[in-house]
């Protein structure tokens, strides 16, 4: 996807170095996930652009200064607005950003692909190509600004290291509700009204409960369901109450309460068969969601 970064320095006041901005961490892009996620910093000011590129950059503020200026349409510079924690870049347009004051923030790479193919099924009329509307969009809305925090958030937890499976599904439905409030084509909404259809519904959950064991890809289970892996997402969730990873999170623990009731297997062997990396993941997702850990929920059921 070409994830870099040209720093260049434009303007003398803000005598920028190329080591001025760094990077301090990326995640997804080696995974395969649909949205990898670059962490930025800067100690100095700077001033960063790109050429139009094939994703959409998602722009969230992790800690320090917030008075970053954005490029927009027209080689224009844009301050950010107080409020705004979420900025998109539209792919289409260069862009760029600058800060005076030491800052931290992460970039969602939002493929072209991906929004092409949510604005197909979101909307019955628009340009795919350019589902912003070709402008730098600040983002206030509360929901969003938490759900794109969360995401880097999750991305960047190295405790509890999430799937490829995991983040996908969590990014289509960010992206979903992203376009659905920000897209210039949003009034013009008229598909998705429900959920999955009833045999649509149970291939899912066949698929995933015969797959628990298994490192199982969301595109798989959509294409199965003979829907785009967006479109699969986002009804999975009305259907089910909750996403695809965590409704399969929530299956692996049922299955490993009962192995670790009936059986007398090792944690070890437990985490395995229920679709664990390794004990060490297994005890955090199971201690997360049941308040003990796997050892002592044991010993409580055999008490």
């Amino acid at each position: 996807m070409g994830l870099k970064y040209a720093v260049v320095r434009p303007r003398e006041d803000l005598a920028p170095r190329v080591d001025d901005l760094r990077m301090d961490a990326s995640r997804g892009a080696e995974e395969g996930w649909d949205a990898p996620i670059l962490v930025w910093s800067s100690e100095k000011p700077f001033e960063a652009r790109n050429p139009p590129r094939g994703y959409h950059t998602l722009t969230v503020r992790l800690s320090g200064s917030r008075g970053l200026s954005f490029l927009d349409a027209g080689g224009a510079w844009r301050p950010k607005p107080l409020g705004a924690a979420l900025v998109v870049r539209p792919a289409e347009m260069a862009s760029g950003l600058s800060g005076a004051n030491p800052v931290r923030f992460a970039d969602i790479c939002l493929p072209v692909d991906l929004t092409r193919q949510l604005c197909a099924s979101l909307f019955t009329e628009c340009d795919a190509i350019r589902p912003f509307g070709g402008r730098v969009v600040f983002c206030s809305d509360d929901r969003l600004c938490a759900d794109a925090t969360s995401l880097v958030e999750r991305a960047l937890d190295e405790r509890d290291r999430p799937t490829k499976f995991e983040m996908n599904a969590r990014t289509h439905l960010f992206a979903l509700e992203l376009l659905r409030r920000h897209s210039p084509f949003s009034p013009s909404c008229e598909k998705w009204s429900g959920g999955l259809a009833p045999w649509q519904a149970r291939r899912a959950e066949e698929l995933m409960l015969k797959n628990l064991a298994e490192d199982l890809r969301l595109s798989d289970v959509a294409t199965a369901c003979e829907l785009s892996a967006a479109h699969f997402s986002r009804s999975f969730h009305k259907t089910f109450g909750a996403p695809p990873y965590r409704w399969l999170q929530t299956r692996r623990i049922d299955r490993a309460k009962g192995l670790l009731g009936d059986t007398a297997r090792s944690l070890a062997e437990i985490a395995l068969e229920c679709g664990f990396t390794e004990q060490s993941h297994f005890t955090k997702v199971f201690t997360r969601l049941i308040g003990v850990s796997p050892g002592a929920w044991r010993r409580l059921r055999r008490a």
